[in-house]
């Protein structure tokens, strides 16, 4: 979040901003955040899409992750499997992480999804192979034991990539995934007991949606989504259904649906080149690509954060724009432009205005377009004016040692193409989680980190 954030005490600076061809002025936000400093999440296993969620009405915080080859240690579970964990005291100290579903073993699970209502209640979504594809979990006892699962795929026989949003009751549930080259959210407003399919998109694209919000002054629920145009490669020239985009535009939307699920509008917002390789064994070739978040604060204001680079295979840099209406939207603004921004997460704070962004770059390697791997660190900042000031960034990854990939200069490879940002609405804490690795392959070796701060 940093990018070339201005610390001004005078007049504004004109900072040329280093591999990137834009110049970024900014001033100095609120007083630098301030964050304990991280930890691993237990165990040996390799944690992939690591995630975060926050009660709204206690100190209940969880967590949970994708683990790699779960049934090597756990023999009822899938191959891989979602395991969850909950801290009643805002996160100082956790309970054992355990699964959410055992699927009689069989299959795997990954892409996993938190949020709590204001009674308690926890909803978990996550992918159960493509078929049946997104189901939904919920849990009246803090995580302990779940009721599930609920199915949302209808007709269809694949869904992927799915993204979770509530409203404060959990009555109205809203599930955004991917259909190949569509883009369909689930919506149901029987506490996720039964769904309606509502297909978004009007672009053949491969449509992935990366965050989402629900607005509480009007009910709608909006997401940020990245359409890719191209051929779906595994890279050696085979065509599959979940493989990396190659040579195709990738476009960056808005999606809002009104409460009911009824009416929708998809606002195009820019337009990003190709992505900057991804050399680490079975890695697809646009995991680096473009990607978005959104989040409302209290009074409906919208801001929205995303990466795009102008030119194929170069670093992308990490924007923000604002809306009050989820359609028009402000011009977009550079925050950050060292190194590869990527994984940009967004959430709103207690008070109108106020939004924290995080973010994962390898601004300390002196080869960036060298696949992806060296020197990445996890950011953080924060604004309490809708983005008019930002605090300077703050490195997330401080811990030079403490596993193999780990360096004074950052970690090998983000793990997981995305990671957990909340932020707790009585508090204002933040707590982060995200991937680190080694880079020896996309799904070995490496682990969850996380952290917490105001």
């Amino acid at each position: 979040m940093r990018g070339v954030r201005l610390a001004v005490v005078g007049a504004l600076v004109v900072v040329a901003v280093l591999m990137q061809s834009v110049a970024l002025l900014a001033v100095a936000g609120p007083a630098a955040p301030s964050f304990a400093s991280e930890q691993g999440f237990p165990g040996t296993g390799a944690y992939w899409e690591p995630t975060v969620a926050v009660d709204p009405s206690s100190s209940y915080v969880y967590q949970a992750v994708t683990y790699i080859n779960a049934s090597k240690t756990c023999s009822a579970c899938p191959g891989t499997a979602i395991f969850v964990r909950a801290s009643s005291d805002g996160g100082q100290t956790w309970g054992p992480a355990h699964p959410i579903y055992l699927a009689g073993g069989k299959g795997w699970q990954y892409d996993p999804q938190l949020k709590v209502a204001t009674d308690g209640t926890v909803y978990a979504v996550f992918l159960q192979t493509f078929d049946p594809g997104s189901v939904l979990f919920k849990s009246t006892d803090h995580g302990a034991t779940w009721a599930g699962p609920y199915t949302m795929n209808g007709n269809l026989t694949y869904n992927d990539k799915p993204i979770l949003e509530i409203s404060p009751s959990g009555r109205d549930v809203y599930v955004a995934f991917n259909v190949k080259t569509a883009s369909y959210v689930a919506v149901s407003h029987d506490y996720g007991q039964t769904f309606t399919l509502v297909k978004t998109s009007n672009e053949t694209l491969w449509w992935y949606t990366y965050g989402g919000t629900y607005d509480p002054v009007d009910g709608s629920v909006l997401f940020a989504q990245v359409g890719e145009a191209g051929t779906k490669t595994n890279g050696a020239g085979k065509t599959l259904t979940n493989g990396g985009h190659t040579g195709g535009l990738e476009k960056v939307f808005v999606l809002r649906m009104d409460h009911a699920g009824t009416s929708w509008t998809n606002t195009y917002i820019d337009p990003s080149a190709t992505p900057t390789p991804c050399a680490v064994s079975g890695c697809y070739s646009d995991y680096f690509a473009a990607q978005a978040s959104v989040a409302v604060d209290p009074a409906g204001g919208l801001l929205l954060a995303y990466t795009m680079n102008t030119a194929n295979g170069t670093p992308k840099g990490l924007y923000v724009r604002t809306s009050t209406d989820g359609v028009h939207w402000s011009s977009r603004a550079l925050v950050n432009g060292l190194g590869d921004s990527n994984f940009p997460s967004v959430a709103s704070g207690p008070t109108a205005g106020d939004f924290r962004l995080a973010w994962q770059d390898n601004r300390n390697n002196a080869c960036w377009d060298c696949g992806g791997l060296g020197d990445w660190n996890t950011w953080y900042m924060r604004t309490t004016n809708d983005g008019g000031k930002w605090t300077a960034d703050v490195q997330l990854s401080n811990l030079g040692s403490g596993a193999g990939y780990k360096t004074p200069s950052g970690y090998a490879f983000p793990d997981g193409d995305y990671f957990g940002l909340a932020v707790s609405p009585s508090t204002g804490v933040n707590y982060l989680i995200w991937g680190e690795a080694d880079g020896s392959s996309i799904y070995c070796c490496g682990g969850a980190w996380y952290t917490s701060g105001v």
